[in-house]
């Protein structure tokens, strides 16, 4: 049995951060080995979002007396990157099955997460700058009521997680928005007060559909 291959993870100065094992790897090694003879890894969504917007897999490792050994969770969104744009419940599975190997004890380095989660992390440790904090806070602030209530308090509550990428894509959002606002209601002299018309979604990534007018 050959032993499992590694690959090596950087940050963005080309510093090698620790070793990986690809979820392909785990797999054949699960596969193969024989202490796993008779073994099953099946998956199952717990989890869909009406929206098809997001999805939860749980992953499950059974023995072969049929007794569940070790799980794992993975959540994904459709439009964390771009490969999850046309195959994001794919990335998901492959995802769990990478955690509940992990969890079995296979493939493990330094880490259980998969490598599109410490990809993720190290890409995510720059902060969105100061000057798109502030255009958030004052977009938000002109919009106020005409962004629902719930997708608010998901952009405060999330501000403080955000790379300059995802800042951007919400200072986009809420630009858009303004600009649908301004189009629809050109004599309305305060626009927050055309109260949930900005948006249908809860989801501030979502496209939108054009506002209707209210009634006179």
């Amino acid at each position: 049995m050959n032993e499992l291959k590694s690959i090596e993870l950087k940050n963005k100065k080309g510093e090698v951060l620790g070793t990986y094992v690809e979820v392909h790897e785990r797999i054949r090694y699960f596969r193969q080995a024989p202490e796993y003879y008779g073994w099953s890894l099946i998956s199952k969504i717990v989890w869909n979002a009406t929206n098809d917007k997001q999805v939860t897999i749980e992953a499950t490792i059974i023995n072969q007396f049929g007794i569940e050994v070790a799980t794992g969770l993975a959540m994904e969104r459709v439009d964390s990157n771009f490969i999850n744009q046309s195959s994001h419940i794919e990335n998901c599975e492959t995802s769990a099955w990478g955690r509940a190997l992990g969890c079995l004890g296979i493939g493990i380095t330094e880490h259980v997460r998969t490598k599109e989660e410490m990809e993720s992390a190290l890409l995510n440790q720059e902060p969105m700058s100061e000057e798109q904090r502030k255009k958030i806070s004052k977009l938000m602030q002109t919009l106020d009521k005409s962004v629902p209530q719930n997708t608010r308090a998901k952009i405060f509550s999330d501000m403080h997680t955000f790379t300059p990428e995802r800042a951007q894509q919400c200072i986009d959002f809420l630009e858009a928005n303004q600009r649908e606002l301004l189009a629809h209601y050109p004599n309305q002299g305060d626009i927050t007060t055309a109260t949930g018309k900005a948006v249908d979604k809860d989801d501030f990534y979502e496209k939108k559909k054009k506002p209707q007018k209210g009634k006179k």
